[in-house]
This record gives structure tokens, sequence and C-alpha cells, in this order.
């Protein structure tokens, strides 16, 4: 092991690096046996087993041998692994009129964040087969959460710490909409709808009098 040694020191270039303990961690882990009670043939766990061990490299290069091992082992799921994904693909269906509601959440790829939990829902007025009198109590009653130029309804939660709690406090929120959109007892019919929190942005054309005109006898050049 003395090759083996005198590369991994040449390679610990971090002395700032604290890895008080992360050998004998390392250890601990590696020493115990596989599932179902079978000791691991590796020839690397047999040598970090034996005493004294971890006097023969240094911290950093037991942590750098770690990560080689680690980085091994994703290469061999990408190889052998990800092309069974290939099996379980499903062919895009988009929804049909009986599935209105679309949610929207956001992952950060594994790593925790706050905003991890956070589920949108937006839904097309029209789509919830209201007649215009519901429709129009249903807008009054959404409020700054309806969208009059895409006729898009879209409401958020994050209150909960799961995703599914977000989503069912979102769907049943909908669903007392929908019912008190459809109580007859008062319509609203005589308040205007409100849209004054819509702030629409005026696209801006361009003059065709500041249009440069072609000069006679230019000849047009094709790129």
């Amino acid at each position: 092991m003395s090759l083996l040694r005198r590369s991994f020191q040449l390679r610990s270039t971090s002395p700032l690096l604290n890895v008080a303990g992360a050998s004998r961690a390392y250890a601990s882990k590696r020493g115990r046996p596989y599932g179902g009670g079978k000791a691991s043939t590796d020839p690397i766990d047999a040598w970090m087993n034996e005493e004294g061990w971890e006097n023969d490299m240094h911290n950093t290069a037991h942590i750098q041998l770690e990560q080689h091992r680690l980085t091994r082992e994703y290469y061999r799921k990408s190889a052998y692994e990800l092309p069974m994904l290939s099996q379980l693909s499903k062919p895009f269906r988009p929804p049909t009129e009986k599935q209105p509601l679309r949610f929207r959440y956001t992952s950060y790829l594994g790593e925790q964040h706050p905003a991890e939990s956070k589920v949108v829902l937006e839904v097309r007025v029209k789509d919830l087969n209201l007649t215009d009198v519901q429709a129009h109590k249903f807008k009054l009653l959404a409020g700054v959460r309806y969208d009059p130029a895409t006729d898009v309804m879209k409401t958020s939660c994050e209150s909960f710490s799961h995703r599914a709690q977000n989503k069912k406090f979102l769907s049943d929120q909908l669903d007392r909409l929908i019912v008190e959109a459809k109580d007859e007892k008062e319509t609203f019919a005589d308040i205007p709808l409100d849209t004054r929190h819509v702030k629409t942005k005026t696209k801006l054309q361009f003059p065709k009098e500041w249009l440069k005109p072609k000069s006679e006898g230019a000849v047009e050049v094709q790129a």
C-alpha cells in the first residue's frame, strides 16, 4: 500500500479542510455487513477492517477515495440502469375536457427549499361548465385572482409542509367557490366586475411613416 499511500498524500493539498473523524465514520459504515447478514467480499473492505488501517493514509485521502468510489457508482448506474427507464416511458396525452385543472410545482433537483412545497392552481372559467350568471359570480368571488385577459383563475398555497396538503387545500377551496357560484339565493348580477388589478402592457407599433423608403435602382442583396 506504499504506492497508494504516497499517491494520495501527494493529492492531499487542502490543509484548511476539517476532516477530523471522517475516516473513522467511513470505517464504521464500510465495516458493517451488507443486507442478509453476509459479509462483504470487497478487498478494500477487508483491508479497512484491519487494525491500524486509519494510519495508512491521510483523512483527506480517504475522502477523495470515497468520492472516487461514489463517482464510479453513478457511472455504473448511468451505464446499466438509466437505459432501463425507457421501458417506463409513456406517450404524452393532452388533458381532456374532464381535466380542466392545472397544478404547477417547483422542484430544486433534490435540494431542500422553503418554496418546494408551494402548489399553484390554474383553471379557465369557461371549462367549469357554468352559466353566464354563475360565471359572473365566480369571477366576483375570485377577485384579484381572476385575469379577464386570459379567463384564468390562478391561486396558490404554501401553508403546509407537503405538496399533497397544499394541493388538497386548493382543490377544496375551488369546490367551495363553485358551490357558492351555483347558489341562486344571491347572484350579484347587479355588481360589475372590477378589473383594475389587471395591468395590461401596450405594445407600441413602429410607425410606417418612419420606415426608410427604398431608393430607386437599389439592388437587393440576398443573404
